[in-house]
């Protein structure tokens, strides 16, 4: 083998080696892989006066995230995701651009009855503005839950769940939410197939 062609097959074998170990996360460098804004699991808008921030949630995430005041293990795990096999989960964020005392629907509501009236539409009818866009399916979510935080928190938080015949992040898929009561309308997410398909695997 001539000297040239061996260091070329040896720098390939390196970036491949490098590429691997790349994508192979402890659980706390896996998360926070997946809450970098800039690896494409999370995505924003602002619309007005009002900021968006979706959280796409794979399998793994949620998993360590329900298991990080637990130890890690590998059957837990390998459990986990065949439970959330064909599932898809976001947790969605409202907040006001300018303003961190409050959260936007307690900053809307001018009284009582009116922030009462607000919540049981979050609680109760909010879920039909989600809707969740792929190649092969429009679904809307299967799960919802509303996270009223009491104000503690100058975000409001939706946690929309989908679930899908077929899960595949070779194609691309937009989280649409029609938002009725901050008045911005319909705000898109796109997630897109070069950012979930680096999603890494980790090691315990």
């Amino acid at each position: 083998m001539g000297t040239k062609l061996k260091y070329s097959v040896l720098g390939v074998l390196a970036l491949l080696f490098c590429s691997c170990r790349q994508s192979l996360l402890t659980p706390a460098e896996y998360v926070s892989f997946i809450e970098n804004k800039d690896n494409g699991f999370v995505k924003s808008a602002v619309i007005g006066d009002w900021m968006y921030k979706v959280q796409y949630r794979p399998s793994t995430f949620i998993y360590l995230q329900e298991a990080k005041n637990h130890s890690f293990n590998k059957e837990t795990y390998e459990l986990r995701r065949k439970q959330l096999k064909g599932w898809i989960f976001f947790n969605v964020y409202t907040s006001h651009t300018k303003t961190s005392k409050m959260a936007p629907l307690r900053l809307i509501s001018s009284n009582l009855d009116e922030y009462n009236s607000l919540l049981n539409y979050y609680l109760t009818q909010n879920k039909n503005n989600f809707m969740l866009y792929t190649p092969r399916d429009t679904v809307y979510p299967q799960v919802y839950v509303f996270e009223n935080n009491y104000n503690l928190s100058p975000e409001d938080v939706f946690v929309v769940a989908f679930h899908l015949k077929d899960v595949q992040h070779d194609q691309p898929m937009v989280l649409a939410y029609n938002d009725e009561i901050l008045r911005a309308g319909i705000v898109k997410f796109s997630f897109t197939p070069e950012a979930l398909e680096k999603e890494p695997s980790i090691h315990f």
